[in-house]
């Protein structure tokens, strides 16, 4: 039988090359004991069963092999709040706290309505919803399996605000006025390299736009007049690449205000705009 100790010794040496190999292997072993990171470096003499090391080092494997660590241990913290995570949705960005920021402080704090296309996680509607409690945030998805878990995280969460609808962009949305609409959709390449290792295990539909990577956003922005209030925001995540290309979108579509926000490592993260 291994200790504690022994295990997070295996654990760090197998991760090199991670972000931070101790804290994962950390975190991994925690969630095989069902304990947090405090009593694994108060107890590190403690025996670990034959079972538990099998899983641990099962799990040390799948990491080895880029599966991100949110998927492992099932959990992944987005705005100081924790989410339920599966291979079904995107991991949430630490950047696309940006884009909840952006739409904060665009909005008042009084009763509005808006609307996030592409939800996955729920993790910027719940975010939203969190921090403006008179808000009412319509979060669509096109996977089933996405909605499901996104309620599942607003429910334990407890925020009532959302309601969760299955829709592919705007099809399943009755027609009706935001004041903002909000979205981080896929916005890769076809041929993006980062597909063939960094993200190979995350769904593809949630990372994946068509063949420029631009064409999620040309749908949202050619309908989104539609459903957006007069003097009503846009705001949409986007690669660091794409901004420019994104500005002429919505110029073409007739916005103004047009704007990109740059996220904490100084790159184009967020471009909004305005309904005239």
């Amino acid at each position: 039988m291994y200790t504690v100790a022994e295990l997070l010794q295996q654990g760090i040496i197998t991760l090199q090359g991670t972000d931070n190999p101790r804290l994962e292997a950390e975190l991994l072993l925690g969630h095989v004991l069902n304990c947090d990171r405090v009593k694994l470096m108060t107890w590190p003499e403690n025996r670990v069963s034959e079972t538990q090391a099998t899983v641990y080092q099962a799990l040390l494997k799948r990491r080895t092999q880029h599966e991100p660590l949110a998927y492992l241990i099932g959990r992944k913290e987005f705005w100081s709040m924790p989410f339920k995570v599966t291979q079904s949705v995107l991991v949430p960005r630490p950047e696309t706290e940006r884009l909840v920021e952006t739409v904060l402080a665009q909005l008042p704090n009084e009763p509005l309505s808006l609307l996030e296309l592409g939800t996955g996680s729920g993790a910027i509607a719940c975010a939203l919803a969190h921090e403006r409690p008179l808000w009412k945030i319509v979060a669509t998805d096109i996977s089933f399996d996405a909605l499901t878990l996104a309620k599942e995280n607003a429910k334990a969460l407890n925020l009532p605000n959302i309601e969760f609808i299955h829709s592919n962009w705007f099809e399943g949305i009755p027609l009706q006025s935001f004041a903002a609409i909000i979205s981080n959709p896929p916005y890769l390449s076809a041929d993006d390299p980062h597909l063939k290792e960094d993200l190979l295990h995350e769904p593809h539909n949630a990372l994946v736009s068509g063949v420029s990577g631009l064409e999620a956003y040309e749908a949202i922005i050619a309908k989104s007049n539609d459903y957006l209030l007069p003097g009503g925001v846009i705001a949409v995540e986007h690669g660091f690449e794409q901004a420019l290309s994104i500005q002429v979108l919505f110029k073409n579509a007739g916005y103004l205000q047009i704007s990109t926000i740059f996220d904490l490592a100084g790159l184009p993260r967020v471009t909004l705009a305005k309904r005239p």
